[in-house]
């Protein structure tokens, strides 16, 4: 428990220092119609979308009883279409790079803790001022307290894929819902590495601004 007490202090402290600069942009959450941030190929600079979604985790064991748990994550959008404008692409949608922070509390077996961050690009595609369907994809780090037949680091890898949709409730804060599927892994660093896959419906709400 001790342990566990821990790696959550770890997070959250990791955590802080991520969102140390957020208190002086969130000022500017009234100043970016969606509009223009959808249908501009040019994009601002820097972290423009802050994200807090929690939800279900179902992890497949092979060996033993299906992992299930809670998972919180935080969003960190930073936009990635100035980059792509330097070699020539440009996007009619908009292009994110994500930092995501999290932590999974397992519920079955309980006691056991998931901790890592995963990096990742979405694509969230213009279809109405009001709803923007989304593709997010990317690979995480992550580390387990939990002892698993499959697996033998606690330290492993998260190549994943997510399809959701953001449903905008004002010019600068969407309701956003997710399906993701994960796969983790240590990249045959270390026998046994049998992977485990997982199922995440996720929901929580994206804060826009810049």
């Amino acid at each position: 428990m001790k342990k566990i007490t821990l790696l959550l202090l770890g997070f959250l402290i990791s955590s802080g220092l991520a969102f140390a600069d957020v208190g002086k942009t969130l000022d500017l959450l009234e100043k970016s119609p969606v509009a223009e941030k959808v249908e501009s190929t040019s994009g601002g600079e820097g972290l423009h979308a802050i994200g807090f979604f929690t939800g279900f985790l179902d992890e497949d064991m092979k060996s033993e009883h299906d992992n299930r748990g809670i998972s919180m994550l935080v969003s960190l959008g930073y936009d990635g279409r100035p980059i792509l404008s330097k070699f020539g692409l440009h996007t009619k949608g908009r292009f994110d790079f994500i930092l995501e922070p999290f932590v999974n509390l397992s519920t079955r077996p309980s006691g056991n803790v998931e901790l890592g961050s995963n990096f990742l690009f979405e694509y969230a595609f213009p279809l109405h001022p009001r709803l923007q369907p989304y593709l997010k994809g990317g690979v995480g780090l992550i580390y387990m307290t939990q002892d698993t037949e499959e697996q033998s680091t606690q330290w492993n890898f998260l190549p994943q894929g997510a399809a959701g949709l953001h449903f905008y409730l004002k010019e600068n804060l969407a309701l956003s819902c997710e399906y993701r599927h994960r796969h983790l892994s240590n990249a045959s660093i270390k026998a046994p590495n049998r992977g485990i896959d997982a199922k995440m419906y996720l929901a929580g709400l994206t804060f826009f601004f810049q």
